[in-house]
């Protein structure tokens, strides 16, 4: 029988019966069918595809086996496709007929090397090919993880160990075997940093339920950690459309969308997802029931996208369930869609009421991410949808939007530290007001209604009342010990250890300190007299070390005062000189000396010099008031940004740092001087407001 004969058996069912059975599938079954072919590269017509997601199936099954403990991203990934082999074990392929083709991919093995490495293994005897589909499992497993492609070259050396009749008679079966193997181990050790539960702590590991979760997280965090530093510096290069090309674009999508062309509204939906076409297109409906592992949910009745970031932060600190001193938010941003744009959707959603996704209400849209907003265009750099979407976060920073809600606006992480989503508090109405100004500048109208409700951001910032409780408190209790000038020695050293924990308490506040087992700040690097202040809590960025952070006005009193107290110790412990003190004196001694130690100590009970921790202060702080070590963080996030500090600015603060646009670099065109100020400034205002003052020690009577 001849071979193009048997193409005919190939036809595809009518395309309205085709329409009509794919609507009637499971939604979730036509995303995994749908990512499995493009990872593999399918051929249009999809010969053998039942065989082809068995093997595929199998592949990923055999690969897990080597897993020690399979992530919940694996367990995923895995279920979707062993649920998608047996529907077309059950009801036959939904797009082609089932007579199988006598040789289904003559002279087109290489253009789509993903499903011939498949279709090789289904027409191979399986037995001896353990390690091969192992690495085949690996390569679709990993590929349908990061919504890669399989790798041309590595299925293409797989496919040469499996069937070496299909190359030329001189092909060396076993070295053809070394030459992928070791790009295995190297792939497998990749993979088990996602794959592997436990190994790595990076979000893309979390809890997840569907192949748009996966999707969706890598897509976010990619942008967190990989964009590049024109990305991050929010300056348009040859990535991105032009200015004048995104506003064309945008006006004319919008006039594609009204006439009717589904490819352009999913485009538009796009844009504020922050996601590919491709995955974008999978988003579900709010109106479905949603379980804790969601990402990202589409609610077309109020207009409104949803993103948790909770799986995102998963180490992000949470308030005990009695806790009352910390402001109410969750990790949940809620952002609206250009009204015109959520008229069009509800008048699809009218139409497919029992649409669970967005391709339910979009079955007609191209998600190709090379397509052209402009098909016209004749400029230099084609004005491609991929090229519109990355331009979306550096366009609002170029509206005058601040950076954090530029990020939240579009989904563009790479415009902020990632860190600052642990710390950060954004309100509804910022985000409501940042919309207005885009989607104005875009000539797309007016954004939904507003819809109130918790803000997006850090649960356990403290409320001013609590931190006017707590530096109270503080004061209260030193003044509780105020030793005489008679005193004995064990009141004088139990004064001077409250008052210690006072004055580093004050100072991890003011300077935005973080948790650490023994204080950065030393004689050297905190002093009263200066600006600033230059120390290293944690090792971040690319250029690792002390950095300069500003130091309010009331700080530097409040040192002015610990240094004399410091001062006045030592001199009451030389007048009574005993032979417990001496190690103590001699500390103190050169504590003064200049000699460089740390600045904040307590007296243990054998009366020695010890150094400070936050772990000291916070069980020292009274239990209805136990804030984090590094409260100053979340609180100064939160205070800086509503006092109207840009957000690159409260980043010199927190030592948060964005690549390309460090605050202390020539890449960042703030002066040092004018940030500081701006800090400080707002930090004053508002410690004046709540009666927050530098408490006296032992040297003021």
């Amino acid at each position: 029988m001849s071979i193009f004969t048997n193409y005919s058996n190939t036809i595809s069912l009518p395309i309205d019966r085709q329409k009509e059975t794919e609507r009637n599938l499971n939604s979730e079954i036509i995303a995994v069918r749908d990512y499995l072919a493009d990872v593999i590269s399918a051929p249009a017509d999809k010969p053998l595809f039942a065989e082809v997601v068995g093997i595929a199936s199998s592949a990923i099954q055999i690969y897990g086996k080597t897993l020690l403990s399979p992530s919940p991203t694996f367990i995923v990934v895995e279920k979707s496709v062993a649920q998608l082999a047996i529907h077309l074990s059950q009801n036959g392929d939904i797009s082609h007929k089932k007579e199988e083709l006598e040789i289904p991919m003559f002279r087109r093995l290489l253009p789509y090397p993903g499903y011939s490495l498949c279709v090789s293994l289904h027409q191979a005897a399986t037995a001896n090919l353990l390690l091969e589909l192992e690495a085949t499992g690996l390569a679709i497993a990993l590929a349908l993880a990061t919504g890669k492609k399989v790798e041309k070259a590595f299925a293409t050396a797989i496919r040469r160990s499996v069937a070496p009749k299909l190359f030329d008679e001189k092909c060396n079966d076993e070295k053809s075997h070394l030459a992928w193997e070791g790009i295995y181990r190297k792939k497998r050790a990749l993979a088990a940093e996602i794959f592997e539960n436990g190994s790595n702590p990076n979000p893309e590991s979390s809890n997840c339920e569907r192949l748009f979760d996966v999707h969706a997280r890598f897509e976010l965090s990619r942008k967190m950690r990989y964009s590049p530093p024109r990305q991050r510096q929010a300056v348009l290069d040859r990535r991105h459309q032009s200015e004048a090309q995104l506003l064309e674009s945008a006006n004319a999508l919008l006039k594609r969308a009204e006439g009717g062309e589904q490819t352009a509204l999913l485009e538009l939906v796009a844009f504020s997802l922050g996601l590919s076409l491709r995955t974008s297109i999978y988003i579900p409906l709010a109106s479905i029931e949603i379980s804790d592992a969601w990402i990202m949910a589409l609610d077309i009745d109020a207009g409104l996208i949803k993103t948790n970031l909770d799986p995102i932060t998963p180490s992000a600190a949470t308030p005990e369930t009695k806790a009352c001193c910390f402001r109410p938010a969750n990790k949940i941003i809620v952002k609206p869609m250009p009204a015109v744009v959520a008229n069009l959707l509800r008048k699809l959603k009218r139409e497919y009421p029992d649409a669970s996704t967005l391709a339910d209400l979009l079955p007609d849209a191209n998600t190709y991410g090379r397509q052209l907003t402009l098909p016209n265009s004749d400029a230099a750099l084609s004005p491609s949808i991929a090229r519109m979407l990355s331009t979306a976060g550096p366009y609002c920073v170029n509206l005058g939007i601040d950076r954090l809600t530029a990020a939240i606006l579009v989904n563009d992480y790479a415009l902020i530290p990632g860190s600052k989503l642990y710390y950060c508090h954004v309100q509804r109405n910022e985000t409501w007001a940042a919309s207005k100004t885009l989607f104005a500048a875009l000539g797309w109208g007016e954004p939904v209604s507003f819809e109130p409700g918790l803000p997006f951001g850090s649960r356990i910032v403290p409320t001013r009342d609590a931190l006017y409780d707590w530096h109270t408190w503080m004061v209260s209790s030193v003044f509780e010990l105020n030793p005489g000038r008679n005193s004995s020695i064990e009141r004088l050293i139990g004064f001077h250890n409250a008052y210690a924990r006072l004055c580093a308490s004050i100072a991890i506040f003011c300077l935005a300190g973080r948790e650490v087992k023994e204080l950065r700040f030393n004689t050297h690097n905190l002093l009263p007299e200066a600006d600033f202040s230059s120390f290293n809590d944690k090792w971040v960025g690319a250029f690792p070390g002390e950095t300069k952070v500003p130091v309010n006005s009331i700080l530097k009193k409040q040192l002015k005062y610990w240094y004399a107290h410091c001062a006045a110790l030592y001199r009451r412990l030389q007048k009574n000189p005993v032979a417990e003190n001496r190690k103590l004196i001699v500390a103190l001694e050169a504590f003064h000396s200049g000699r460089c130690m740390p600045l904040f100590f307590e007296i243990d009970e054998n009366q020695e010099f010890s150094p400070l921790g936050t772990a000291a202060l916070t069980g020292w702080w009274p239990d209805e008031l136990r804030f984090s070590g590094d409260l100053g963080r979340h609180f100064w996030e939160t205070e800086l940004r509503e006092a109207g500090v840009w957000s690159s600015r409260i980043d010199l603060l927190l030592r948060h740092i964005t690549h390309g646009v460090e605050s202390q670099c020539s890449t960042c065109g703030d002066p040092l001087s004018l940030a500081a100020a701006a800090i400080t400034g707002a930090q004053e205002k508002l410690l004046t407001q709540l009666g927050i003052e530098a408490s006296p020690g032992l040297a003021v009577k």
